[in-house]
């Protein structure tokens, strides 16, 4: 029983922590500094305006698909097996299903960003740039 609740208690931590640590990386407002932030657009010219939603457009690929997918994981294992185990899981079923659902997890998510985000990404910044060079009307 012990061993269960310490189980819990360092899956619980684990979650928290990643959860911050996206959190910080992603969090811009309000001024704080992170890693994907960008100044306000206004009051400048045109041409500076598109170049910052390009670069804007660039940074919202950015983020990070591992982290994401280790958080679902960590944060799914439990009740699956115990769903299906009608029990806690010991720490090789727990480790097993987390691998499972991680890896799941990150290579879907790594198909829809190939397949989807990243192609329309693509779009949008040609047609910025083709905004930005006269070339739409």
């Amino acid at each position: 029983m012990l061993y269960t609740w310490l189980l819990v208690i360092i899956t619980i931590i684990i979650i928290v922590a990643l959860i911050a640590w996206e959190y910080k990386s992603q969090d811009c407002i309000g001024g704080k500094p992170c890693k994907n932030g960008f100044r306000r657009l206004d009051g400048i010219d045109f041409d500076t305006e598109i170049e910052e939603i390009i670069a804007m457009v660039t940074v919202s690929e950015n983020y990070q698909t591992w982290r994401l997918s280790l958080i679902v994981a960590l944060i799914l294992t439990i009740p699956i097996c115990y769903l299906l185990l009608r029990r806690m899981p010991n720490i090789e079923e727990y480790l097993s299903t987390a691998l499972i659902i991680f890896v799941g997890c990150y290579f879907s998510s790594s198909w829809l960003w190939s397949h989807w985000i990243q192609p329309n990404n693509a779009k949008i910044k040609d047609m910025l740039i083709r905004l930005n060079e006269g070339g739409i009307v």
